[in-house]
């Protein structure tokens, strides 16, 4: 009895010691760009996958960072985009790094030649600011902020149905401004025209970590993002095979992402100059695409 007790009590300890390092990650797999996260979590060449973290999949950064502002997740990413907009996120959340930045990975896709509306968007998302920045520099930024040019609010996943004409009474559009895998997508299934200006609007993505978790769990959260700046290193040193493991990580044909792939910086930065650097880019787009008032509160992020 004493022997089963000691065992019982022996198991606890261990499950709760799991329980207590374990970080739960809000991941989006299915976004390529995020291939830094990616490798992390899932290893390389020469490194296992990652120990003692849960990961489960949403569809978007807004998603990522909206379950890591509730505390369902540790750690997750976004677009400075989401941050900046929520007057929580310097208070809820900490920018850990950013490891991703690229023109290359939005553009809009369309039926035709052209854009015309009505055009797709995801609200509130780098899908608006990239639209918005779009129709500024092709000089429509009159008619797409008095309404005249038609917007309509869509889910990435939706982006081949809507441009194919929807029949169920779902929205049709006649053109998207959407990021990959959506783009590609679009041009595979629907035979949409693409266009992509990195000049219009460059992405970034971060990584970001619930501020409180990160109060209490620091070594292991800092331990993941060593992972996250590991990998990107690794992008850097042996491009092709890193991506390759990303092409089948997220289940695409090998040599898919070979065109686009060195278009987009891996690196990952997390000097806190860097990093004000680009939520200061991140501000200056959304005000242009009148997405954004006053000035965010930067430097409580870091």
């Amino acid at each position: 009895m004493i022997r089963l007790a000691a065992a019982l009590l022996l198991l606890a300890t261990v499950l709760g010691c799991t329980r207590t390092e374990d970080i739960r990650i809000a991941h989006v797999p299915q976004d390529w760009f995020n291939a830094p996260m990616i490798l992390a979590i899932n290893g390389w060449e020469g490194e296992p996958a990652a120990a003692q973290v849960n990961t489960f999949s949403l569809a978007s950064g807004l998603a990522s960072k909206t379950a890591v502002m509730s505390g369902n997740a540790e750690v997750g990413l976004a677009s400075p985009v989401v941050l900046l907009r929520d007057p929580e996120s310097a208070r809820k959340l900490k920018l850990l790094g950013c490891y991703m930045r690229s023109g290359s990975v939005i553009g809009l896709a369309s039926r035709g030649a052209t854009v015309e509306p009505p055009v797709g968007y995801v609200a509130g998302t780098i899908s608006e600011v990239y639209l918005a920045s779009y129709m500024i520099k092709a000089g429509r930024g009159a008619d797409y902020f008095s309404g005249r040019i038609r917007k309509v609010p869509l889910l990435p996943p939706n982006t081949v149905q809507a441009l194919k004409g929807a029949t169920d009474g779902s929205p049709s559009v006649n053109s998207v401004a959407v990021w990959e895998p959506h783009l590609s997508r679009a041009k595979r299934e629907a035979g949409a025209t693409i266009q992509r200006d990195p000049s219009v609007y460059r992405v970034h993505v971060c990584l970001i970590a619930n501020r409180s978790a990160y109060g209490t769990r620091r070594a292991a959260i800092d331990r993941f993002a060593g992972r996250v700046a590991r990998a990107s290193a690794y992008i850097g040193s042996a491009p092709d095979k890193a991506r390759a493991v990303v092409e089948s990580k997220v289940g695409m044909p090998a040599g898919a992402l070979e065109a686009i792939w060195r278009d987009v910086d891996f690196r990952y930065v997390s000097e806190p100059a860097a990093l004000q650097t680009f939520l200061r880019e991140e501000s200056e787009a959304l005000r242009r695409a009148r997405m954004l008032r006053g000035a965010p509160d930067t430097a409580s992020l870091l």
